[in-house]
């Protein structure tokens, strides 16, 4: 997380004020509706859905595998830390 902080692009974010969302943000965008998708690329959003696991981790009756051929079966996920804490 140190390099993190220290990288030029957060130069002068007062992080102790962001872990506590306490800085107002540069831009909030005006969404007509919360499906609104204008601010995102075309790309994204007319992209096709063929390759989407559904909720069920199949791809057209198969297993979703990773690139090397492994399934990850009952794979869940649940973060050790804080995002804006330090390790």
């Amino acid at each position: 997380m140190t390099e993190l902080k220290s990288h030029p692009f957060f130069r002068g974010l007062d992080w102790e004020k962001a872990s506590k969302c306490q800085i107002k943000p540069p831009f909030i965008p005006k969404m007509s509706n919360d499906k609104d998708l204008k601010y995102f690329d075309k790309m994204f959003t007319e992209a096709s859905l063929e390759e989407t696991p559904s909720s069920n981790g199949q791809i057209k009756g198969k297993s979703v595998e990773n690139s090397y051929g492994y399934t990850f079966h009952g794979f869940t996920y649940e973060p050790e830390y804080d995002s804006f804490e330090e390790n």
